[in-house]
């Protein structure tokens, strides 16, 4: 057996005798739960070193334990061996990819939004399609981070994804990997004066354009806006702020919980001409990260109605912890709320008008053929969404 292994059977017995021999102090300190548990473990731990069928690699079954431990707490936390843990801190990531923004569901990668025209999208590949294999590796023990590297490359090299839905089987597809485009806006005017503006991007140059459009569609005439934030999960978090203040006039766009620290508030700035028409905001699936922050701001602020479905849930902060045997976790340290305080984070956000997407995200956009659309348009017409006060 080695050192690691002789470590962690010995941690583990350590810690099972100083429960018994320190009584009431260690149950107080730590409960009887958590050491219930550890007991368990160790006797798990030592049968199946003693008695399964086949010599057992501890080495391997305590790393999968470990991984165990993370995955049992959110899709952003995970284990990473050394070879993992070297590359997320010192290694190059591939310059291209397949415009996929993964996230982690029910054991496996999960797609949380496809960029559009990237090659994912052309492929037909959705929000909530679930990634069982990469080039032929099994994505049921890989973390986020490890799918993002094995989906990144060099541009034109080819990569397969085995793609299945919930009760379906997997379908195995090649996507060639292309350099990422910049996440531009779509904006244009519709009838009735109505401005539509879809961003799907909200990294610091996407968000030039966004208050160019934004600006152009006002010069239009447009009185009020529907805000397309489907399919919008790129960006970093922070940018929730510039986003949200665009139809703010300033405030809490979000606060930030953590366990160990002082609540923090994301503000945003007072800005001298923000957008105050009447307000519809389309979210689904795919509505995540700094989008998803701003959706919850403007939702809590009744500056905008919701319209489509229930938005991702992601929104925590991962920190990179290393270990002494040189592998180390993502670990989420803290997490986004909205202004009143209701967590983002695995929960997501509900609208009020539940309405499913068009089948394809071509169609988004699309008056007549994009449902989630048309009622929030229907909205508008009816006088049902008010300007800001």
């Amino acid at each position: 057996m080695t050192s690691r292994s002789r470590f962690a059977l010995s941690l583990a017995s350590t810690a099972f005798v100083l429960y018994l021999a320190s009584g009431p102090l260690m149950r107080k300190a730590l409960g009887d739960t958590g050491y219930t548990q550890l007991s368990i473990f160790h006797e798990v731990v030592s049968m199946i070193r003693e008695t399964y069928v086949d010599p057992v690699n501890m080495d391997r079954t305590l790393e999968a334990a470990e991984s165990g431990l993370l995955e049992a707490l959110d899709g952003d936390s995970g284990y990473l061996d050394a070879a993992e843990f070297k590359e997320l801190q010192f290694g190059k990531r591939g310059a291209a990819d397949t415009g996929i923004v993964l996230g982690r569901r029910f054991g496996f990668l999960t797609v949380v939004a496809t960029r559009p025209a990237s090659p994912a999208r052309k492929a037909g590949i959705k929000a909530g399609d679930f990634i069982k294999f990469i080039d032929g590796k099994h994505t049921h023990s890989l973390t986020v981070v490890k799918g993002e590297r094995l989906l990144a490359g060099d541009p034109g090299i080819p990569v397969k994804i085995a793609i299945f839905k919930s009760g379906t089987e997997a379908t195995e597809t090649a996507l060639v990997r292309e350099k990422p485009a910049a996440g531009l806006p779509v904006a244009r005017l519709l009838d009735g004066g109505v401005g539509y503006l879809a961003v799907s991007d909200v990294s610091d140059s996407a968000m030039v354009s966004v208050r160019a459009s934004l600006a152009d569609l006002l010069a239009q005439g447009a009185s009020s806006l529907v805000l397309d934030l489907r399919s919008s999960a790129s960006g970093p978090l922070g940018n929730a702020a510039p986003l949200a203040e665009l139809f703010i006039k300033g405030g809490i766009v979000a606060k930030l919980a953590s366990r160990n620290a002082a609540e923090q508030t994301l503000v945003a700035k007072e800005t001298a001409r923000p957008f105050t028409g009447p307000l519809a905001l389309l979210v689904d699936r795919g509505t995540a990260g700094a989008s998803e922050i701003a959706a919850g701001c403007l939702l809590d602020s009744g500056r905008a109605s919701l319209f489509g479905e229930n938005t991702f849930g992601r929104a925590g902060v991962q920190k990179q912890i290393p270990l002494e045997s040189g592998g180390g976790l993502l670990l989420t340290v803290s997490r986004y709320m909205t202004p009143k305080g209701q967590p983002i984070n695995g929960k997501g956000l509900t609208p009020k008008t539940l309405v499913r997407n068009p089948e394809s995200p071509e169609l988004f956009g699309t008056p007549g053929k994009d449902p989630v659309l048309d009622k929030a348009l229907e909205a508008l017409k009816a006088g049902v969404l008010k300007a800001a006060a």
